[in-house]
């Protein structure tokens, strides 16, 4: 959610609960007032009643009770007198012609030694009336004013956060092959802060990437070049026809072992490279003819082990990547299944829209599956490699935010690349 929109958010949620109980304070105290106004008419009405009743000869109380629907009067026994009694209840109003509201006051008095109660009613409907009308005014009121606080809010927090937008669309666009971003000065400090800290961080960044790509750089030249030296001597001393063969052997066992090194020298600058994200041209790849590519480039070593390849290709999907990165990729999976294949093995190669799988015959690995993708891991000391195959292929994945995940079930080693 964006920040505007959650900012907004809260306000509503802050708003609605005061809302809420404004208006139950306010419909309160309304009511409140109606029904004081009413007991105070109430009152009134009834003592001027009661000074009538005594003030008269008569005790004909139908004539009281007939010259006013909202009072009544009935005798009672004995000569006891009770206080005031208020309440609400509901009658019918011949004007209204519907039950309305009413406030009725029952009272006791005493006149000539003999009690008498008294009922007083009348009508809250007006009051009530008036009471929903400020209560929809209220409401109104609060729907206008909730709608102009979100757009003000917004248009506020807009202006407000604008310096904020704007670092971050230079963070969305920081691409280590363009200069150093510089980050606009603000009249907000908290804002200047950020950008000032952003500032400093993206300066060492730029700075420890640049040192770090010219330290691989160096160190790939300076290690290529005398390991082509070494190589170019032996090749000449390969050709003396007077070294024993004893010496021819070391010599063999000597070349192998530079051939490792110059192996694991481009292997290690190129991790380095796919790290630092120096692979920016991307292409769209067809999969399908990249794969028959790499198979065709593997025939031999599938001979030399008679593994049977299975191809599966329901698709022939196009993915976005460095087309070097690409062939690297697939190459250390299909090199990876291949070498570690048992013979008259079987390698499943499975290509899909949404990714692609291969498969290989073996034996279960001895180890923590979890360090498969991680440096210099052998599982198989007996085979010839630098156990960076894997890792190559893990962070061209994490490069183009590919999944790829391992398993191993029935006999089968199983690697899959998700594109998406």
């Amino acid at each position: 959610m964006k920040l505007l929109n959650k900012s907004t958010l809260y306000f509503i949620i802050f708003l609605v609960p005061v809302f809420v109980v404004s208006w139950f304070v306010l419909f309160g105290l309304v009511s409140r007032q109606i029904n004081d106004n009413a007991d105070e008419s109430l009152l009134a009405q009834k003592k001027i009643i009661i000074k009538n009743f005594i003030d008269t000869d008569s005790t004909e109380l139908h004539f009281f009770n007939d010259a006013d629907d909202d009072v009544k009067i009935t005798s009672l026994s004995g000569s006891a007198a009770s206080a005031d009694l208020f309440s609400n209840t509901m009658a019918f109003d011949s004007t209204e012609m519907e039950l309305v509201p009413f406030r009725q006051l029952k009272s006791t008095f005493i006149k000539d030694g003999k009690s008498f109660e008294i009922i007083v009613t009348r009508s809250t409907f007006k009051g009530d009336e008036l009471a929903e009308s400020i209560s929809l005014a209220l409401v109104i009121m609060f729907g206008l004013m909730l709608i102009s606080v979100i757009i003000i809010n917004r248009f506020i927090s807009g202006r407000l956060f604008n310096p904020f937008y704007q670092t971050l669309e230079k963070l969305h666009h920081i691409s280590f092959d363009e200069s150093e971003p510089s980050f606009n000065q603000s009249s907000t400090r908290e804002f200047d802060e950020l950008n000032k800290a952003l500032q400093q961080m993206t300066h060492k960044m730029f700075s420890d990437y640049n040192n770090q790509k010219q330290f691989t750089e160096n160190a790939s030249h300076e290690l290529q070049t005398p390991l082509a030296v070494i190589k170019t001597r032996m090749d000449m001393l390969i050709q003396d026809k007077n070294l024993s063969e004893k010496s021819m052997e070391q010599i063999q066992e000597i070349e192998k072992s530079v051939n490792k090194l110059s192996h694991l020298n481009k292997s290690l600058v190129l991790l380095s490279k796919i790290e630092n994200r120096q692979f920016e041209d991307s292409r769209d790849i067809d999969l399908r003819v990249m794969l028959d590519k790499i198979l065709l480039a593997f025939e031999d070593d599938v001979a030399d082990k008679n593994i049977v390849v299975q191809k599966e290709y329901n698709a022939s999907p196009s993915i976005k990547i460095n087309p070097l990165l690409a062939e690297i990729l697939f190459r250390n999976l299909i090199q990876n299944s291949a070498r570690h294949n048992v013979k008259h093995g079987i390698i499943k190669i499975k290509l899909t829209e949404q990714y692609f799988s291969i498969s290989n015959s073996g034996e279960s690995m001895k180890g923590n599956e979890e360090k498969l993708f991680e440096r210099f891991t052998k599982f198989n000391p007996s085979v010839e490699s630098l156990g960076l195959g894997l890792s190559i292929a893990k962070q061209i994945c994490v490069y183009y935010h590919f999944d790829i995940r391992y398993q191993y079930l029935d006999g089968m080693h199983t690697f899959r690349v998700y594109f998406s």
